[in-house]
């Protein structure tokens, strides 16, 4: 058995709450504690502080005087592992990291003797409008992807598509892990008019706001409403101006809802756990391609988590977590008829049926920590 039990956790996560990536790291960190590891997260702290203590965890920070920003180099990273001393490292945990900086890593830990383990959940769409760009992430993506994450030779994925591409080796399945126990999750659920079934969306949708598709619902609700349906829609992390700026023709969808949508803009992550603990349903789908069957939703554990049913359509691994009718509802596809059949199903339903899918949810979390221990501990053993 190899001695050395440190793991420095390095990527672009903005610690301790403030992107997706975030949870996720931090979920896993608690999950490798639990196994007898002592990790190290390296990431962006709060004020560009150098150093922290975040969930009992120590927190470097990325960004250091003497090193440029992860993207462009490695050095603050390797300057970190010398923080923590390279004689205690077991392995060096790189979180979607760039590709040039990555290949630098990897020759790095080869050199001074402990391992590198490429984390795998973001395939990068092309995004905006400049072609040159676009080209580079493209390219950046494949070779991290395709390239440098074999040459680790330890790849944690989160779904089995982006599994498939690494047959041969030392690979975990790592989807989320949510310990709905810890004190961060207990947050208590946001007020609401009982008699209306609440729908939340929790996230950012990207450039141009298409990615969540909360375009089409919210067309799809104005409809509804249209035609005397009542409910509540709340919505997190963008504002009405971002919508309306992104989708003029959108204006008059917006005022047929009237008091059933609330625009809430960014909001402190405890709050939007909140909110979504509210809802009867939190809503998001996602293009049927290689991004999204390569990646899996943060916004689906974190509904899990807070006993909240989701309505999506089955990218990734999600029809393995969500069963139709019984803890969510799966859509045909990512298109409005689809889209509208989903909403008005859950419209449909009683308050007692809603009330019988939010306790099975809360009953069975699929992103326990117990449930993914003994992969991630053979696979930790297995590091090479």
């Amino acid at each position: 058995m190899n001695e050395r039990k440190t793991i420095v956790y390095a990527g672009g996560f903005a610690l301790p709450d403030r992107n997706a990536s975030a949870q996720r790291v931090l979920g896993n960190a608690h999950l490798f504690r639990s196994l007898g590891y002592e990790v190290v997260l390296v990431g962006q702290l709060p004020d560009n502080a150098p150093e922290a203590e975040i969930e009992g965890f120590r927190c470097i920070g990325i960004h250091s005087p003497n090193h440029p920003y992860y993207k462009n180099d490695s050095g603050s990273v390797r300057a970190a592992i010398e923080r923590v001393g390279v004689e205690k490292i077991r392995a060096l945990i790189a979180y979607n990291y760039p590709a040039r900086p990555l290949a630098q890593l990897i020759r790095y830990a080869s050199k001074r003797s402990f391992s590198t383990v490429a984390e795998c959940s973001e395939w990068y769409s092309w995004e905006g409008n400049s072609l040159r760009q676009n080209l580079r992430k493209q390219l950046e993506t494949q070779w991290r992807i395709r390239v440098l994450a074999r040459r680790t030779g330890n790849v944690i994925c989160v779904s089995e598509w982006g599994r498939s591409l690494y047959a041969g080796l030392n690979t975990v399945l790592l989807p989320f892990v949510i310990d709905e126990t810890e004190p961060k999750w207990a947050v208590a659920a946001w007020p609401r008019a009982e008699d209306r079934r609440r729908f939340v969306y929790a996230g950012n949708p990207g450039k141009g706001l298409i990615k969540d598709y909360l375009h089409v619902a919210l067309a799809a609700l104005a409809d509804f409403a249209r035609k005397g349906a009542d409910f509540d829609f709340q919505v997190a992390g963008i504002s009405k101006a971002d919508v309306l700026a992104a989708f003029p023709r959108l204006a008059g969808d917006i005022k047929a809802l009237g008091d059933r949508i609330t625009f809430h803009g960014r909001l402190p992550h405890a709050q939007t756990l909140g909110l979504i603990k509210s809802a009867d349903f939190s809503f998001f789908v996602r293009p049927d391609n290689r991004m999204s069957h390569f990646g899996f939703p943060t916004k689906l554990a974190e509904a899990f988590a807070c006993g909240t049913p989701t309505i999506t359509n089955p990218t990734s691994d999600i029809a393995r977590y969500v069963r139709d009718g019984d803890t969510g509802i799966l859509l045909d596809g990512p298109d409005a008829g689809s889209i509208t059949a989903g909403l008005g199903k859950a419209l449909a339903l009683t308050d007692d049926e809603v009330a019988a899918m939010k306790a099975r949810c809360a009953a069975d979390n699929p992103f326990s920590p117990a449930k993914f221990a003994g992969p991630v501990a053979a696979f930790l053993e297995a590091v090479r």
